[in-house]
């Protein structure tokens, strides 16, 4: 199955299609637990609303829909766009080819028929942050806290596997 995402390009629509027949359960919330413990909680109690990404960097990923709070706790595209921003460079260069992806998908959660945020996988940050971490480390920033790959879901529900 294909779509095509807001530049006109046919992207595989493998994710919609899950979303989709996980619709028809009842899934209401998703409990996400790392290796050290900590959870990240997909869904909330409140209503959410999808909206376009508006942030230039996630223009050209495979979705364009997103809705927020995000998983940092921004509350705003704004707020969002203001922390993504310090990764432009690394994007720019390239330092990997996954981390445009696992960045807007921490950010910019897509929009789901469930209505729960679906985080990246623990392994889907980890090729992300492998391509960068020494261009980091010679300019002397380190992965953020934030993002650490551990605070993410090995397997269950999670993007980018």
């Amino acid at each position: 199955m294909l779509t095509t995402n807001r530049n006109g390009r046919r992207v595989s629509a493998w994710l919609w299609l899950v979303l989709l027949l996980l619709s028809t359960s009842s899934l209401r919330q998703i409990h996400c637990q790392s290796s050290e413990g900590e959870y990240f909680t997909a869904g909330s109690s409140h209503e959410q609303f999808c909206e376009t990404i508006e942030a230039p960097m996630c223009m050209d990923i495979p979705y364009n829909m997103t809705f927020l709070p995000n998983l940092l706790g921004h509350e705003s595209q704004v707020e969002a766009m203001v922390a993504i921003q310090q990764f432009y460079p690394l994007v720019k260069i390239q330092c990997s080819k996954h981390l445009q992806l696992f960045l807007c998908s921490v950010h910019f959660p897509v929009c789901n028929v469930l209505g729960v945020i679906i985080p990246p996988c623990q392994s889907f940050c980890k090729r992300a942050r492998r391509g960068c971490r020494s261009m980091m480390k010679k300019f002397g920033f380190r992965w953020p806290d934030s993002l650490r790959c551990d605070r993410f879901p090995e397997e269950g529900l999670c993007f980018g596997r």
